[in-house]
C-alpha cells in the first residue's frame, strides 16, 4: 500500500503508475461491478456512491482502457481509410468528410497512404486488418489487382468504395461522382462557343474517374461532330508540360483544354505558357482554393468531395451498427462555365 497526501492508505496502482479499475473500487469502498455500473452510466446507482466513485476516478487519474474494452465486445469502433495520395487536396476532402461522421458517431479514422504504390497499398490494408478496425473506406490506386481483390475478399467487415468500381463477391458498397454530367457539360459549351477539336488530359481509364470522363468527353464530343484528343496517365504522375507541346503546334491543333483532375491542370498551364497560346479555352475538373485567384476564372467541372467523404461514412457506420445496407450511391457533378472559354470565329 502506498500513502496519500495526509497519511491515509491508498491503494498501489498498475505498474507504470496507472490507477485500475480495482483500485477505484477499494479506494471508493464500493465492488468492481459497481464502479463498472457508474462508468457506463447505469441507472441503477445511487446519487451519493455516482459522485464518490466519480471523485475517486478523477483523484486517481483513472483512465478506462478503451481498446481494451472495445476489443472484448468484439469492436474498436475504427475505421480504415486506404487512400492512394494524400497530398492531393480532393482525397484531403474526402478524408475530412468521412472524418466529420466517424467523429459524431463515435469511431475514429486511421489513414494509410500508398502514393499510388500497390504493392504498398496491399501492406497498408493488411496493416489496417491487423489493427482490427471494423471496416473500410476505399480510394484505392487499382481496381483490378487480383492480390488487392484477394485480400479485400479476405476481410471480415464492411467495405465501402469511393469513386472506385471494385467487384467483389462478398459485396462493397460504393460512393461515386457522377463525372459523365459535368463533362458533358463543358464539351457542349465548348462545341456552342465554336470549338470543333478539344484535348482531353485525364488520368487512366483503368480507374473509375478517367474512364467516366474518357468515356463522357469522347461520346458527347462525336454526338456533336467534334474531334476529341485524349492524352491519359496516371493521376499520381502527371505529364510533363513538355508531353502537351506537340498539340499545341500546328494547323489542326485543339483550341480548347480540358483537364481531367486538379493535378493535370498543372500541365496544361505548362503546356499553354511554354508554347505561347494563352487564347486556348480551358476547363478543370475539381475545385481546389488556389483557383479563386486565377484570372479569367477557369471553366469547373464541379463535384463536392467533403460530402463524398460524409456519405461514404454514414454509409459504412450505418452498415455497422445494423441500421443500413451496402449499396451504389451516385452524387451530383456540375458545370460551371467561368470566363476561361472563349469563342471561336
Amino acid at each position: 500500500m502506498g500513502k496519500a497526501l495526509g497519511g491515509e492508505s491508498r491503494p498501489a496502482a498498475e505498474p507504470g503508475g496507472r490507477a485500475n479499475l480495482r483500485d477505484v473500487a477499494q479506494r471508493a469502498g464500493v465492488a468492481v461491478s459497481t464502479v463498472s455500473r457508474v462508468l457506463s452510466g447505469h441507472p441503477d446507482v445511487s446519487r451519493a456512491t455516482r459522485d464518490r466513485v466519480m471523485a475517486v476516478v478523477d483523484e486517481l487519474g483513472y483512465r478506462p482502457n478503451v481498446l481494451g474494452q472495445m476489443l472484448r465486445r468484439g469492436a474498436t469502433r475504427t475505421v480504415g481509410f486506404a487512400i492512394g495520395d494524400i497530398s492531393n487536396p480532393l482525397f484531403a476532402q474526402i478524408a475530412l468528410g468521412a472524418e466529420a461522421v466517424l467523429g459524431e458517431r463515435g469511431y475514429s479514422l486511421l489513414l494509410s497512404n500508398s502514393m499510388g504504390e500497390p504493392e504498398r497499398e496491399l501492406h497498408n490494408l493488411r496493416m489496417l486488418e491487423q489493427r482490427r478496425v471494423d471496416g473500410l473506406l476505399l480510394s484505392v490506386t487499382t481496381e483490378r489487382d487480383p492480390k488487392l481483390l484477394a485480400a479485400l475478399e479476405g476481410f471480415d467487415g464492411p467495405m465501402v468504395a469511393i469513386d472506385r468500381e471494385i467487384r467483389l463477391t462478398t459485396g462493397i458498397g460504393s460512393v461515386c461522382s457522377d463525372h459523365r454530367t459535368g463533362i458533358s457539360g463543358a464539351v457542349r459549351a465548348l462545341h456552342a462557343a465554336g470549338h470543333r477539336h478539344i484535348a482531353l488530359v485525364a488520368g487512366l481509364a483503368t480507374l473509375r474517374p478517367g474512364r467516366e470522363r474518357i468515356e463522357a468527353a469522347t461520346g458527347t464530343a462525336e454526338s456533336l461532330g467534334v474531334r476529341c484528343t485524349v492524352r491519359s496517365t496516371a493521376g499520381f504522375t502527371a505529364l510533363a508540360p513538355e508531353g502537351l507541346l506537340d498539340l499545341l503546334k500546328g494547323p489542326d491543333a485543339p483550341t480548347a483544354f480540358i483537364a481531367g483532375n486538379n493535378q493535370m491542370l498543372g500541365s496544361v498551364l505548362g503546356a499553354m505558357e511554354a508554347a505561347g497560346t494563352p487564347d486556348v479555352s480551358l476547363v478543370t475538373c475539381d475545385e481546389v482554393p488556389l483557383l479563386r485567384f486565377f484570372r479569367p476564372r477557369i471553366a469547373i467541372v464541379r463535384r463536392d468531395p467533403y460530402r463524398l467523404g460524409q456519405e461514404s461514412a454514414r454509409m459504412l457506420v450505418d452498415c455497422l451498427e445494423g441500421g443500413g445496407t451496402l449499396k451504389d450511391l451516385r452524387l451530383p457533378t456540375s458545370f460551371d462555365p467561368g470566363d476561361s472559354i472563349h469563342p471561336v470565329a
